[in-house]
């Protein structure tokens, strides 16, 4: 091994507009998995730890990832 952990890597968070979100990972690598994406806060897959999050609304009604 190269001594690079799994944590070194970075984090992928996939920002969303509903509430649900299916995941087969980033390289269609799992089996296709269905979360609920709570209004705060986040979603995390179990197979291959993507963060999910909703989009926020800004003050004008438009969504931000922000």
């Amino acid at each position: 091994m190269d001594g690079t952990r799994v944590s070194d890597y970075p984090e992928t968070i996939i920002y969303v507009d509903g509430p649900g979100v299916s995941c087969m990972g980033e390289a269609m690598d799992h089996p296709k998995v269905y979360y609920a994406v709570p209004e705060e806060g986040y979603v995390k897959c179990n197979y291959c730890d993507i963060k999910f999050m909703r989009k926020k609304e800004d003050d004008d009604g438009n969504r931000s990832n922000s």
